[in-house]
């Protein structure tokens, strides 16, 4: 019963998030579809057609949320594609196809990524955390649940905050720690006063009485419970309503006020019969056989019981079936029919072990799920660290060949300065060569016209000294002289 009705709380707010409040009935949207140009006009009347059946009948609603997807995409309009992959996650969801879902909303994810827009991104990053509370991976279903907090936040969207506070109470619920979920629905409820949602104000005060049931705090739970009775009679959401009388009827069971038992859970059948809700009407016969077994009333008791356990088999309702069996075998054996006791107690052994190997399988194909979910994302990441690399590496090549390309004209031009240099030497050296022939010949040319001049000068000494008498013959002249005078 706990189960049950968070989910469907959840699934209310899931409903809220897609903008479904006060669209027109299906006729009227279909009628309005019909003379519809394909504009923006056009894919928001699929839009909420979508929403218009989609917690009826999500396989009709998928398709007009696909065509929604292939108008928006036609239009290059980026918002209402988000919206309408938002729209088919979410009938995908309601058909149970978890794993499509969450790859469904990821790509909604990315676009609302590129077009910044944080409002629409917490309703896709809230739905996540939805699919993977289905999937059984709490962590990452709590992950997603506060990023969405932080943004509302962020935006001061009370809405926002409301409804992820309270998605985040159910991760703690079904984790059974009781304290936190009342502590995160007591938060929701907070928000959900301030923008007077009456529908969620209802929802809270049903989840924290059914945290107080489950912490064992009667009173406190009654008092909740009574709180959303007036509001939900007020909206006329006789689905709520019906939870709420339904769980009215068991604490009043639990504290053996059996006539308050029997009086809400007969209501609680009432509303349930009405609305088609085959699963609650099998819950609240078991209930309402249970109160007659404690009334020591065993043949209403058995009479209410085997009614459960009938549409409980029709529908594979297996957890009630179980309680079905197993209470039949009580009454039995309390009046005395041993036989028809221990046929029932074995098929509720049987059918135990039935659904553990169910359970085992399911969680085995659970594993499985998340096994691809991680590996795919593991092969997303590496694709996207692929990528990076490869750009490292390019950039790394680009700079390597720029370093390369001043390397080499550092080279050129050094080679070019060492040919220059070569070539200025080698022209010095044939200068200094050139001039240096040019002083040895002018050398030689003054050796020889000095030659030449000394040779003169020896010829013509030569030529003195054979007309000029000696030194010897003068000096005896004059000493002749001398004597004379």
């Amino acid at each position: 019963m706990r189960n049950k009705t968070s989910l469907l709380i959840l699934l209310f707010f899931l409903f809220e998030i897609g903008l479904a409040q006060n669209f027109k009935d299906k006729d009227s949207l279909l009628l309005v579809l019909k003379t519809a140009k394909n504009d923006t006009n056009k894919v928001k009347t699929l839009h909420r057609l979508t929403w218009s059946i989609l917690m009826n009948n999500p396989k009709e609603a998928i398709i007009y949320a696909r065509e929604g997807y292939t108008l928006a995409s036609e239009l290059n309009q980026d918002l209402f594609k988000a919206r309408a992959l938002n729209n088919i996650g979410t009938c995908l969801l309601y058909s149970g196809d978890f794993s499509s879902a969450k790859d469904t909303f990821l790509l909604a994810l990315k676009i609302k990524e590129k077009i910044n827009n944080k409002k629409e991104l917490s309703f896709t990053i809230n739905n996540l955390g939805i699919v993977y509370l289905y999937l059984g991976d709490l962590e990452q279903s709590l992950n997603y649940y506060l990023k969405a907090l932080k943004i509302a936040e962020e935006l001061n969207d009370k809405d926002g905050m409301s409804m992820t506070l309270n998605n985040i109470a159910m991760v703690y619920e079904n984790r059974n720690d009781y304290k936190n979920a009342l502590h995160y629905f007591q938060e929701a409820l907070k928000y959900s006063i301030l923008i007077k949602n009456t529908s969620r104000i209802a929802a809270g005060y049903n989840n924290i009485g059914i945290q107080y049931r489950l912490l064992g705090e009667y009173g406190k739970a009654l008092s909740y419970l009574y709180r959303a009775i007036p509001i939900q009679l007020e909206i006329k959401d006789n689905k709520s309503l019906s939870h709420t009388y339904s769980n009215l009827g068991e604490i009043y069971m639990k504290i053996n006020q059996l006539d308050s038992a029997s009086y809400f859970s007969h209501k609680a059948y009432e509303l349930r019969k009405e609305i088609g809700d085959n699963y609650g009407i099998s819950e609240t016969l078991l209930n309402i056989g249970n109160i007659y077994y404690l009334k020591k009333d065993y043949l209403n008791a058995e009479k209410n019981t085997l009614r459960s356990a009938s549409i409980s088999d029709s529908i594979k309702f297996i957890k009630n079936l179980i309680s079905c069996y197993y209470n039949l075998g009580k009454i039995y054996n309390d009046i005395g029919k041993y036989k028809d006791a221990a046929y029932y107690f074995e098929k509720t052994f049987a059918l135990k072990d039935t659904l553990y190997n169910e359970q085992s399988s399911k969680q085995i194909e659970e594993m499985n799920i998340r096994y691809e979910t991680e590996k795919k994302d593991k092969e997303l990441i590496l694709k996207d660290a692929e990528i990076a690399i490869q750009q490292s590496e390019s950039k790394q090549k680009g700079l390597q060949m720029k370093a390369l390309i001043v390397v080499l004209c550092m080279i050129l031009i050094f080679v070019v300065f060492i040919l220059r240099s070569y070539k200025q030497k080698k022209r010095a050296n044939e200068i200094i060569s050139q001039q240096k022939n040019e002083v040895e010949l002018q050398k030689e040319i003054i050796e020889e016209k000095q030659k030449e001049i000394l040779d003169s000068i020896h010829y013509a000494k030569r030529i003195q000294q054979s007309i000029l008498p000696n030194e010897n013959y003068i000096s005896r002249s004059i000493k002749k002289l001398n004597k004379k005078s």
